[in-house]
């Protein structure tokens, strides 16, 4: 995967958690994972269609999901 197509939804994801949550996000290290999702833990799950067709996945622990949604 090119850094060319991740990058834009690490940016558009960043300011949606930020005008929705109030909240400033922190970038960690930024990887692919071809195994299946972690065991408690919120997933995000967003379809892509157009020149590139697939799924963005950000997963997130469960208290760093609560603590984006709860004051």
């Amino acid at each position: 995967m090119k850094v060319e197509y991740i990058n834009p939804y690490i940016q558009a994801a960043q300011a949606v958690i930020k005008t929705l949550c109030n909240t400033e996000t922190k970038l960690s290290k930024v990887y692919l994972r071809n195994s299946p999702f972690s065991v408690n833990q919120v997933v995000i799950m967003i379809g892509v269609i157009g020149e590139i067709k697939g799924q963005v996945c950000f997963e997130l622990s469960i208290e760093t999901a609560k603590k984006l949604l709860l004051p």
